[in-house]
């Protein structure tokens, strides 16, 4: 199709898109910013406010009398929770519209914020996870999609690559911000200042946030409607990028739930696994860009997804031997050199084997594996410590991994390669 066929196309489905023939994928030629700058933006905003929780809750939940196994099953919540509505969340976005449930996610996670903040039993704030997870389904799922929507072919690497670093950034600072408050004022009203924030970034949702039309009032994707599961189901490239996602993310929650205890039963101290995170933080955050860069200009964007997959579990074997910081560090790093290699291209490669009425649904399937991932991580793992011990399930993840990939490898063979572009 031409290019001037897709743009009358694009423009008769109402999506905003940014020139094909920028320079930068985050300008355009008008003095208004572009609206991926302004996706990013709010979602970098969104994840600061909202993940202000993290270090914050689980010490609320201590001095309420909460059992270890208590914030467990707290956490729980919030991954099966956003495991579970993903993908519903996200086939609404296609019907609906992107911005309407994202919106819908941040007023969730409003909600969710107001009642932490004044949350004092467990039941609260099991109810407050839920939210939590109902949101971050909502708004993750919707602004993934968005960001295809927004972009172009030739830029969904880069498209992805900015928008993961926001994301990213906002998941790391958002606790930082959370533990520096925490230890000046009162659990309960860093909790209350995250609320409010989330709902200050809502408004600014509401006004800013680029919209596209709902796909909905097409004959033939509304056809589709009811049997968008099954439809995705049966195009294996997508089911090879799902797979995919469920084992890095997979190894993610090995590093994520059980590290901090392993390194402490190691004799490591708090600053020391605080230096651990760093390292993991850093590494993902730097690659991201020049990852999604370089996918744009690879014939074939699976190279870097598997690239990234055989990191992860190279860094859990690194990890299940980690006796020292520096080796520790090395493979804290190396997991997010290999997170932030493989999800822009994982994110592009959705966009562009999925079609526009559906994209937001296999972003909901793509979001629910990032969190089941971790979830079943906690689940499995945390019985299998108990019989094989922490070493030897760091070991274990790298094999999950590694079948998991294996499996992708298989259901995106069919993938069609892509011509790389002359600049």
């Amino acid at each position: 199709m031409s290019s001037s066929k897709t743009d009358s196309a694009d423009s008769a489905e109402g999506v905003l898109r940014p020139s094909a023939d920028s320079n930068d994928l985050l300008k355009t030629e008008s003095a208004w910013p572009s609206p991926l700058l302004l996706c990013c933006v709010i979602s970098l905003l969104c994840y600061v406010a909202s993940y202000i929780r993290m270090p914050v809750v689980p010490k609320l939940a201590i001095d309420l009398g909460i059992s270890p196994a208590g914030i467990g099953r707290i956490n729980a919540a919030f991954f099966l929770t956003a495991g579970v509505a993903a993908f519903p969340l996200g086939r609404l976005s296609d019907l609906v519209g992107k911005k309407q449930v994202a919106m819908g996610g941040l007023v969730s996670l409003s909600a969710a914020g107001f009642l932490l903040a004044f949350s004092s039993t467990f039941l609260q704030l099991v109810t407050g996870y839920i939210l939590v997870g109902l949101g971050m389904a909502a708004f993750g799922s919707a602004m993934m999609s968005l960001v295809t929507d927004l972009s172009t072919s030739a830029r969904l690497g880069r498209a992805y690559g900015w928008y993961t670093l926001t994301l990213y950034a906002g998941m790391s600072f958002g606790p930082a911000l959370g533990g520096l408050l925490a230890g000046k004022m009162a659990l309960a009203r860093v909790l209350l200042l995250a609320a409010v924030l989330t709902t200050l970034v809502t408004v600014i949702a509401k006004v800013f946030l680029p919209a596209t039309t709902a796909e909905s009032h097409r004959r033939d994707h509304h056809r589709t409607a009811g049997s968008a599961l099954r439809t995705l189901l049966r195009n294996r490239p997508l089911l090879g990028c799902w797979v995919a996602t469920l084992g890095a993310c997979f190894s993610m929650g090995m590093f994520l739930t059980f590290y901090p205890v392993y390194a402490y039963a190691e004799g490591f101290n708090t600053s020391q696994v605080g230096i651990v995170f760093l390292f993991h933080g850093v590494g993902n955050g730097l690659i991201r860009l020049p990852s999604g860069y370089f996918s744009d200009h690879v014939g074939d964007r699976r190279f870097l997804v598997f690239v990234g997959l055989a990191g992860c579990s190279l860094a859990m074997v690194v990890l299940g031997l980690a006796n020292t910081l520096g080796l520790a560090n090395v493979g804290a790093a190396t997991l997010g050199l290999s997170l932030g290699v493989a999800f822009p291209s994982l994110g592009a490669s959705i966009g562009e084997v999925v079609p526009r009425h559906l994209r937001g649904a296999a972003m909901g399937g793509f979001n629910a594996c990032i969190f089941l991932g971790m979830l079943a991580n906690a689940m499995l793992m945390g019985v299998a410590i108990e019989i094989i011990g922490y070493g030897n399930c760091f070991w274990l993840s790298a094999l999950v991994n590694g079948l998991l990939a294996g499996l992708a490898l298989v259901l995106m063979r069919g993938m069609r390669k892509k011509p790389c572009p002359a600049t």
